[in-house]
């Protein structure tokens, strides 16, 4: 019986060590490049929370609203987006937000996410032209190739949504409320392209999103799938502020 429990108790432990390990938070906020959690709630400033202090200006006048965790940014599709500084892009990476379609926006790709005004690098959006009502990415690399506009999911109007997209260095995979819906492993050892970072839009009046962006997050890292829930339930990372709404990943589903 005492070896029976030894052994039970051994393996207990040994199971809690690898949650920890798939799961941990700590390793999730070492990899931060930005983390613009939208809670500023007023004034011309998104404060980057993380350790690198990128904060972005917000252009054309998005408003600041109740989001899915905390306040959130509401963006016109006409002229609205965040620009935060020049960011030395990651060789892998990971782009996560959450966000609610309202109207189409503008342009043929209005993007929660665009990195670069030629060359791009990683343009994240839902589509109007190339697959219409179509979340789809573009990556751009160094050498010049790219892996063109991607269409993976079609989302509806006024419903949230979290979505990520990760780059590990050869794969791409893009995730929905946590579930992976697309990967590709076509794209080994390329290096993606550098550029200034916008959120809600590529420039100025060109592929602006209309709708609202909570939670958004740049990391140097190529998170799992059960990383990728941990951010949807925003309370990964103690840079969260102390007053902001408990959400658990049953909430989440509802």
């Amino acid at each position: 019986m005492r070896n029976l429990m030894v052994c039970l108790s051994l393996s207990l432990s040994l199971a809690l060590a690898f949650m920890l390990v798939r799961m941990s938070p700590a390793q999730i906020e070492a990899s931060l490049v930005a983390f613009w959690n939208f809670d500023d709630g007023a004034g011309k400033t998104a404060t980057d929370s993380s350790e690198n202090k990128l904060d972005g200006e917000l252009v054309g006048g998005p408003k600041w609203v109740e989001g899915k965790l905390g306040k959130a940014l509401e963006f016109d599709g006409s002229d609205d987006y965040v620009e935060a500084s020049d960011i030395s892009t990651p060789p892998i990476l990971t782009f996560a937000c959450w966000f609610k379609k309202i109207g189409a926006g503008n342009g043929g790709v209005p993007r929660f996410h665009s990195r670069g005004t030629g060359p791009w690098s990683l343009e994240y959006g839902i589509g109007n032209t190339h697959q219409p009502n179509q979340l789809e990415f573009y990556l751009a690399f160094a050498d010049g190739s790219t892996t063109s506009w991607t269409p993976f999911f079609e989302p509806k109007k006024d419903v949230w949504y979290h979505t990520a997209i990760s780059y590990d260095g050869t794969s791409v995979r893009t995730y929905v409320d946590g579930a992976e819906v697309y990967s590709s492993k076509n794209w080994a050892g390329k290096k993606i392209n550098q550029g200034i970072s916008r959120i809600g839009g590529h420039a100025p009046g060109g592929d602006c999103f209309q709708g609202i962006i909570d939670e958004v997050v740049l990391c140097n890292a190529a998170l799992s799938g059960d990383d990728v829930k941990s951010l949807m339930t925003g309370r990964w990372a103690s840079l969260e502020p102390l007053n902001k709404t408990a959400c658990t990943w049953g909430d989440i589903k509802r």
